[in-house]
């Protein structure tokens, strides 16, 4: 109508041009500002979605009654999982801070006990000390699991003889070997490797007690490296059935020989492949029914720089 008026009175198009694009130039301007500050609502968003352990995310207060009742809405959420959060972490640090106290004080008791059935020669006295190295054991492996929940600086790599390591945790279970009569196939390795002493320590203990105890009395264990210089310890006892070979590494999981053997956990294995997988080193089990199980430990020897 506007075209046609300015046609019949001879008038310039510039003059209806120049109005319409700065209607046009205004209205692109609100359009511009709206999509960018819903994308910025959306990039919270997303971000939200992502990263919705980050209880400290704000996002920008929109003019929007709908949006902003969502925010609301999720800022009172954010809000009560920040707090949840600082209760368990606070309640969590108690239980640490608990059951590492514990740990330490159980020992003196333990140390007393031991040093009263040295003195004793008996056969008694002797199936006693084991039952307390067990339990000796069980303490350890508490006090190794609370320092893996807050392991991130304490793993010290460095290069250490392989023999030196297996040696000594040989010696820690030298009276299940004696009790249970059970052999020890072992030549020593001659070997560095770089790793941590202590928690490669750990594993190893973890595996040999396991052998130990799911061979029969009378059985062996044997200690090598394979033809791919892997690090094998291997046992001809009960064997792992083949549908648990797959949870073995579980936490909790116990399988048929846990339904056999009461006293079993299943975190033994559980914490081994944590700390190998903290250790840069693979874990496989290999097993059948009634015909031993084998534990390999893939340790990268020929990746390893010591220079």
């Amino acid at each position: 109508m506007l075209f046609l008026l300015f046609c019949l009175y001879h008038q310039p198009l510039i003059i209806l041009l120049y109005p319409l694009v700065l209607v046009l130039f205004i209205a692109s301007l609100f359009f511009v500002s709206g999509v960018r500050r819903e994308y910025r609502q959306y990039e919270k968003l997303r971000r939200f979605n992502e990263l919705i352990n980050d209880v400290d995310i704000e996002l920008e207060k929109s003019d929007d009654i709908i949006y902003g009742a969502y925010e609301d809405i999720i800022s009172g959420l954010l809000s009560r999982e920040k707090n949840n959060r600082e209760k368990y972490l606070s309640a969590y640090s108690d239980m640490l801070d608990y059951y590492t106290t514990w740990a330490h004080q159980i020992k003196t008791p333990i140390a007393s006990m031991k040093l009263k059935l040295e003195n004793s020669d008996s056969s008694e006295s002797f199936n006693l000390g084991s039952d307390l190295k067990r339990i000796e054991q069980y303490v350890e492996m508490v006090m190794t699991y609370l320092e893996l929940e807050d392991s991130a600086n304490d793993f010290v790599f460095k290069k250490n003889n392989l023999d030196k390591i297996i040696k000594a945790v040989i010696r820690q279970y030298s009276g299940d070997f004696i009790l249970k009569h059970i052999s020890l196939n072992y030549i020593p390795l001659d070997i560095e490797v770089l790793t941590d002493e202590k928690w490669l320590s750990f594993v190893l203990g973890q595996l040999l007690s396991n052998a130990l105890k799911y061979t029969p009395d009378g059985g062996q264990v044997s200690i090598y490296l394979d033809e791919n210089e892997h690090l094998c310890i291997e046992d001809n006892g009960i064997g792992i059935a083949k549908e648990d070979l797959p949870r073995v590494f579980e936490k909790g999981f116990t399988g048929f020989n846990g339904r056999l053997n009461k006293k079993a956990s299943g975190i033994g294995l559980y914490m081994c492949k944590r700390i190998c997988d903290k250790l840069n080193m693979d874990i496989e089990i290999r097993s059948e029914i009634n015909k031993g199980c084998k534990i390999i430990l893939k340790i990268r020897r020929k990746e390893m720089n010591f220079e």
